[in-house]
């Protein structure tokens, strides 16, 4: 897959991000590919800081922390007891009305908005469905639409990402779903994008932009996505 058209998706990914880099950027940080790339790109227009969410001693800050020193950057952990979580969650349900499963998905991201320094929230919200990351889209018997779980997700985005960012004052940046990436990224074929693993032209223009090999083949952790 070394062609034009992942020379053009790298161009497009690092455009979006220097496009959104305007003022200081917060990431709200995993440490997998998604929010890996756009942090890593992010720190050569801006000043950057990351904020890791998760229980102590969890699966997600142990990624963030290993992600982050091998890119460089200092990372901002917010360590959580289950029973705080329950608090937030509560907390953010009775200003956004979603599902019990999206409250949950989304507290991370709720309490980075909620602690960031700067006026600029980043994500990485729209790489699974752009690029087909979840697991669902590589069983035997899928019907896949990507175009239709990008224009899904764009929806959602306004009672969910959008709405918080809005609550904590703060300009919401998702490159992944700007035009220009969102048209690098249909020049590929939804196989082409599924592949065995997920997100193959991600990882592919990822490693072309520098990003540490190790980061950028990590797999998906939550597998039931």
């Amino acid at each position: 897959m070394q062609d034009r058209r992942l020379e053009i998706l790298s161009d497009s990914i690092e455009t979006a991000v220097k496009q959104a880099c305007t003022e200081n950027i917060t990431v709200s940080f995993s440490g997998g590919i998604d929010s890996t790339l756009v942090a890593f790109l992010a720190n050569k227009y801006s000043n950057v800081e990351l904020i890791a969410v998760g229980t102590p001693k969890s699966y997600d800050l142990e990624a963030a922390k290993t992600a982050a020193e091998m890119i460089k950057m200092d990372l901002r952990i917010i360590e959580i007891e289950p029973k705080q979580m329950v608090a937030e969650g509560l907390n953010m349900q009775n200003q956004i009305d979603l599902k019990a499963i999206e409250i949950e998905f989304m507290l991370p991201f709720w309490i980075a908005a909620k602690n960031s320094k700067n006026s600029i929230l980043m994500c990485g919200q729209g790489a699974d469905e752009l690029f087909g990351g979840y697991a669902r889209f590589r069983k035997e018997e899928a019907i896949n639409d990507l175009a239709e779980e990008v224009s899904d997700l764009n929806k959602r985005l306004q009672n969910r990402e959008k709405k918080i960012a809005e609550i904590f004052n703060l300009e919401l940046s998702c490159p992944y779903l700007s035009d220009i990436v969102v048209k690098a990224a249909n020049s590929f074929s939804e196989k082409e994008r599924i592949g065995d693993v997920g997100k193959v032209p991600l990882r592919l223009a990822a490693k072309k932009l520098g990003l540490p090999e190790e980061i950028a083949d990590r797999k998906k952790k939550a597998a039931q996505y």
